[in-house]
């Protein structure tokens, strides 16, 4: 935010990935990204990095909200959680072992990972919210359609208070 508001671009030539033979070799990308802060290391290798975003997220908005099972009955806190796709770099990092070193190599993990609804699941887990839960997955609609979920959760009475993150 403190970069945002002094008009301090985080664009800048990607460097999780190899670019080369890509017309695009500029983007950005989150920084200095340490997860072990929240999520202890054993859990870390469960997760799929855009799980892992929504958890970090979901610890600061929670924080910043002050909601919390204390405020509301766990089962009455919902997550609604929108996204185009789901772990793409665990889809990317098994096919390279499947091609490389063969189906053997794949985790039993590499489906519970890479779920669209894994965010939403982990971000329940986390916090302890009992409530509905589910992923919107409507690409470039994802994020209103995440929030007009979440209102509709609560307008009709099955939460009453609804976690998002798009």
């Amino acid at each position: 935010w403190i970069s945002a508001s002094q008009g301090v671009s985080g664009i800048a030539k990607i460097k999780r990935m190899d670019t080369e033979g890509f017309a695009v070799h500029i983007g950005g990308e989150v920084k200095d990204f340490d997860p072990s802060a929240v999520i202890p290391g054993r859990e870390l290798n469960k997760l799929d990095r855009f799980s892992q975003f929504a958890i970090i997220a979901s610890d600061e908005a929670v924080k910043d909200a002050g909601l919390s099972t204390e405020n509301y009955p766990a089962d009455r806190i919902g997550v609604v959680i929108g996204s185009g796709v789901g772990g793409l770099e665990t889809v990317e990092d098994n096919m390279k072992k499947y091609f490389e070193k063969g189906p053997r190599r794949i985790s039993p993990f590499v489906v519970p990972k890479m779920m669209c609804n894994a965010a939403a699941g982990q971000v329940s887990i986390y916090n302890g919210f009992k409530g509905p839960n589910f992923s919107v997955v409507t690409a470039c609609a994802s994020a209103n359609h995440s929030i007009g979920e979440a209102y509709c959760l609560i307008k009709q009475g099955f939460a009453d208070a609804v976690f998002g993150r798009v």
